[in-house]
């Protein structure tokens, strides 16, 4: 609900993050599923989307991730990207990278029928802008998708990788489509 009950819990959460980010993790999903009634267009999922991209941004492996797109270093993103690492992982015997990308050659998409996002046939820069991956969501949709579709969610449906979360909110999906 709006007012001081949900600015508290925001505030809340931000400071049991800033103590230990995995203990804010269920107060965070209990912020966005307790406030879900709320209009997208309410400033308090601005203010959430900006704070979980500073939490985010407080881990080293993600903050690497988000300055080389901030620099424009696509060599660097692209080289850390194609890596050993969590992109390669395997998800029901595909590369994590093919489900997040939205491959469809040779994928099982299951109940989905077909990705969320296309990825691969998605315009350089565009992640963005109206229309695009991450914009045409909204931080609304982009919070309840990290808390009931995102990395809890992946081991046991590998297609949820396609839908956009994370990269959108760290502000690096238009360097994964580059």
């Amino acid at each position: 609900r709006t007012g001081s009950s949900s600015v508290a819990g925001f505030l809340s959460w931000r400071e049991r993050v800033r103590q230990s980010p995995y203990d804010g993790l269920p107060l965070l999903k209990q912020w966005v599923l307790g406030n879900a009634s709320l209009p997208s267009s309410d400033p308090h999922w601005d203010d959430m989307a900006a704070g979980v991209k500073a939490v985010i941004a407080a881990d080293p492996e993600s903050r690497e991730w988000m300055d080389y797109c901030a620099k424009g270093d696509l060599d660097s993103f692209n080289a850390k990207s194609c890596g050993p690492g969590p992109g390669s992982d395997p998800y029901d015997g595909v590369a994590a990278d093919a489900w997040f990308c939205g491959r469809t050659e040779g994928m099982d998409w299951g109940s989905m029928g077909a990705p969320v996002a296309n990825l691969c046939g998605a315009e350089v820069g565009s992640a963005y802008k109206p229309g695009g991956i991450c914009a045409s969501v909204g931080n609304k949709q982009l919070l309840l998708n990290l808390v009931t579709r995102g990395p809890e969610q992946w081991g046991s449906d590998p297609t949820l990788i396609n839908v956009p979360s994370v990269d959108c909110l760290m502000g690096i999906l238009d360097c994964d489509i580059a």
